[in-house]
């Protein structure tokens, strides 16, 4: 009885050892083979002034930060293939047109993908900004100028950029604190922005004593634009060559 009993205690003792103590992790394996597939998507244009051209052909699309690209066809459909599982932001160009981007497209992989939404392009104004002027009064930024160029009786458009620094670049949204657009109407050449200063202060970190600087480009008819999450700012895409610059002091 004894030696039954002694018997017994020694395998609940095995078993304990066996199936309640973990043993050390072994090497990790190999991982899956990554998944890829084709992504799908088509691309329209319209003009400086708002113009529907259509589907476009010619488009350059690439997955920023990659070498993946495709070029759209006749009927403006591209597919950039072999692309592999990820979260992409897309890039639409061609010349004559504003570069747009689509941020924060996820792509699946392991097959084909439609994206259900188009991509727009719009084309890059034929006018320019001609004068710039900032001054204070009436607790306003009045910022007034005139543009040269372009073709009545289309409306134009103009953006001016607010920024804190002299460097004011459209497509880098860090070197500015927003933007404002302005439609001139067919029979005029001139411009005329007024925004609020508390407005700037309380929303922008503006002070008493700080400048702010502006800049004044032709733009697009639409405000083709694309959301920077990292900034948290839209960014237009389709703006002229020439800035025209100024500045104020916040009395």
């Amino acid at each position: 009885m004894k030696r039954l009993a002694w018997g017994f205690l020694v395998g609940i003792v095995a078993s304990v050892m066996l199936f309640g103590c973990k043993g050390a992790d072994g090497p990790q394996g190999p991982a899956g083979t990554a998944l890829t597939g084709t992504l799908y998507g088509k691309v329209q244009a319209y003009d400086s002034f708002g113009n529907y051209l259509g589907y476009m052909s010619g488009v350059t699309v690439n997955a920023e930060g990659t070498s993946y690209s495709a070029t759209t066809d006749s009927l403006g459909v591209f597919g950039i293939g072999g692309l592999p599982t990820g979260t992409y932001t897309l890039t639409f160009a061609k010349a004559g047109y504003g570069t747009n981007k689509i941020t924060q497209v996820q792509f699946v992989g392991g097959g084909d993908y439609f994206m259900p939404n188009n991509a727009y392009i719009g084309g890059l104004p034929n006018f320019e900004a001609a004068t710039a002027t900032a001054a204070i009064g009436a607790g306003n930024l009045n910022v007034t100028g005139t543009v040269t160029g372009g073709s009545p009786p289309y409306n134009r458009r103009v953006i001016m950029y607010i920024a804190k620094t002299s460097t004011i670049n459209p497509s880098v949204p860090s070197t500015f604190v927003r933007y404002y657009g302005y439609y001139i109407a067919s029979s005029a050449n001139n411009y005329s922005f007024s925004i609020s200063v508390s407005s700037l202060m309380s929303n922008y970190g503006f002070a008493t004593g700080n400048t702010i600087y502006v800049a004044v480009y032709s733009a697009g008819y639409y405000d083709w634009s694309y959301w920077d999450y990292p900034t948290g700012k839209d960014v237009e895409t389709a703006y002229g060559t020439v800035a025209k610059p100024s500045s104020v002091v916040i009395p």
